[in-house]
């Protein structure tokens, strides 16, 4: 897991076509902006585990095929 420290208004890349920005910090809570095309799926991680049946969703989201070029990035 890679971890870094930020300041509000400072960004972080993922690959080419995601953007992180902390919008605010206030206290303990961090208020976040995720820059990404409609095509990649963002969800909070405690709604992942909840999350009804895909039947039930209509989500787009891309399969992991078609996106190699993240995996190299990923730290170990």
């Amino acid at each position: 897991m890679l971890i870094l420290s930020r300041k509000s208004g400072e960004r972080i890349r993922i690959a080419e076509d995601v953007e992180i920005v902390v919008q605010s910090i206030q206290g303990s809570r961090v208020l976040i902006g995720i820059d990404a095309p409609r095509t990649t799926r963002v969800l909070r991680g405690e709604l992942e585990s909840d999350r009804p049946a895909a039947s039930n969703l209509q989500i787009h989201s891309i399969d992991d095929d078609d996106c190699p070029h993240f995996l190299p990035h990923l730290p170990r």
